[in-house]
């Protein structure tokens, strides 16, 4: 096997398969989050909720944000308007089955890291356990996740470091103090950096005028300011302070998985800890790995690289998307294809527009024209809507001669295109209108709720606006009435109340 060939550090990122999301994130611990455009007239909102590994809702798409599981518990947030001019977020940690172990209350947190995370009241910082218990008090300006058993911490202008307990084990005298990586921490006093150890002790004196933490075994300095910084004033030093790789680099990142990029005039390299260049050429831009590979740019054109430096996809492409499960959408001469991480064709380069989810279906459209194919390249259904949309519940809303219905992964129009108008599914239900009048059909086209609307929306959390006679009521699932046709709108329903216009009040 050529040397080129093994990366063994890849790091693909796993998604669940699903469709019918806006976002569907990487899997961490077991769960995803994910994120829906949730239509409630006359606005739509972005909710995240959660699935597992094989799609299904564990946590119900009910927060404004949301982050990765860490340490088994997970921050989301909800928001409320302030003024009509900024949105205020409250935040709180659940667990795996949704339950919450920290109200939202907080202005901000950090993600659990050795046991902790670090929260944010009325502009004061510190730390919470998994039982939601404030084990080190808000008395902080700033203060950073917790590793290798200490934090940083600000009180005022200066930092220092604490433990689990709270207690100040190295003194707030620190303009900057970053976190601990590798046994030692960079720190900053009156304009210079330097790196100590938990004991407070300078093993690196404050002499640099920029440096990056330690990761695997390197640190990047430079002896000049980062701002303003003239030519070949970047390196990297030991853990002895000891410059292994010489300054002559405009600017150098830390070491990720056995390389670490850098920068000398206009021209970007990979190079290994001893210093000796990688790449073979030298690209306009490297950016950051993703699965293994990253985005290379040369003569405004882009391709991909391992970090042995092999150019695994020509840099012969005008543009290319991130990597998501093994594909990347590329484009030239203003056509799109889809290619894999071995640069081999799953998609010709000739369509007008591309996108895919996390379930392997293609949505391909070109003059207006739209079609799918599947991950492998095979055709689902031709270039012959006029409309498609994601598939959701394994259906995708397609229009063709002006009406609307659904066709499964296999291209089979299941849901016969007889409607003047369709939703896409939501709850497993959506709305419909033919003849003027409409209601609501399930996932096997059957009409759960009578075409006899003016119109009809969403639903969402069982409960649809449907409009008669330009007025505004409420359904539930059943098709039962539950709030009459009196109102001229009515907004989102949030703890149980929603905001509602009669008569102009």
């Amino acid at each position: 096997m050529p040397t080129w060939a093994d990366d063994s550090s890849i790091e693909i990122c796993q998604k669940p398969p699903v469709a019918g999301y806006d976002s569907v994130d990487c899997l961490s611990e077991g769960l995803a989050v994910v994120i829906r455009s949730t239509f409630e007239r006359p606005y739509f909102y972005h909710k995240h909720g959660y699935i597992d590994t094989s799609g299904q809702i564990v946590v119900p798409l009910q927060y404004d944000k949301a982050r990765s599981f860490q340490e088994g518990l997970a921050a989301v947030a909800t928001s409320r308007p302030l003024a009509n001019v900024a949105t205020v977020y409250k935040w709180g940690f659940i667990n795996k089955n949704g339950v919450l172990i920290a109200s939202l209350q907080y202005e901000n947190v950090e993600s659990f890291s050795e046991g902790l995370a670090m929260v944010e009241k009325n502009s004061n910082s510190g730390f919470i356990n998994k039982t939601g218990e404030e084990v080190v008090s808000l008395q902080y300006s700033q203060a950073s996740s917790f590793s290798e058993g200490v934090a940083s911490v600000q009180k005022g202008d200066k930092w220092g470091f604490i433990n689990r307990t709270g207690e100040i084990v190295i003194p707030i005298q620190y303009d900057y103090a970053n976190s601990f990586s590798e046994g030692l921490a960079l720190v900053e006093k009156a304009g210079k950096y330097g790196f100590i150890n938990k004991q407070g002790d300078e093993i690196i004196p404050l002499k640099y005028g920029y440096a990056t933490s330690f990761s695997e075994g390197l640190a990047s300095v430079s002896m000049i300011e980062y701002y303003p910084s003239s030519e070949d004033n970047y390196g990297f030093i030991d853990k002895k302070g000891d410059f292994v790789i010489p300054e002559k680099y405009d600017h150098a990142y830390s070491f990720d998985n056995g390389v670490a990029r850098v920068v000398k005039g206009d021209k970007w390299s990979l190079i290994d800890p001893s210093g000796n260049r990688v790449t073979s050429t030298k690209y306009s831009a490297i950016e950051n790995f993703n699965e293994g590979l990253a985005r290379v740019e040369k003569d405004d054109r882009f391709g991909l690289i391992n970090r042995s430096g092999y150019e695994v996809i020509p840099t012969e492409y005008d543009y290319m998307e991130s990597f998501d499960q093994g594909l990347v959408i590329v484009t030239r001469e203003e056509k799109e294809g889809v290619i894999d991480n071995t640069g081999k064709v799953i998609v010709p380069v000739q369509f007008d527009h591309i996108s895919y989810t996390a379930d392997g279906i293609i949505h391909v459209s070109q003059a207006d024209k739209h079609g799918f194919i599947d991950r492998s390249g095979t055709v689902i259904s031709p270039l012959q809507y006029d409309e498609a949309s994601v598939f959701i519940d394994g259906l995708a809303r397609v229009k063709k001669d002006g009406k609307y219905g659904f066709i499964d992964r296999t291209g089979n129009a299941v849901i016969p295109l007889q409607y003047e108008g369709a939703l896409d599914f939501n709850e497993g239900l959506a709305a419909v209108t033919k003849n003027g009048k409409s209601g609501v059909i399930d996932t096997t086209g059957a009409i759960i709720i009578p075409l006899q609307y003016d119109d009809a929306w969403h639903f969402n959390k069982d409960v649809a606006q449907v409009v008669k006679e330009n007025k505004i009521g409420l359904i539930n699932t059943l098709g039962q009435v539950i709030v009459p046709f009196e109102y001229d709108n009515i907004d989102t329903f949030k703890e149980g109340l929603a905001p509602a216009q009669k008569e102009g009040l």
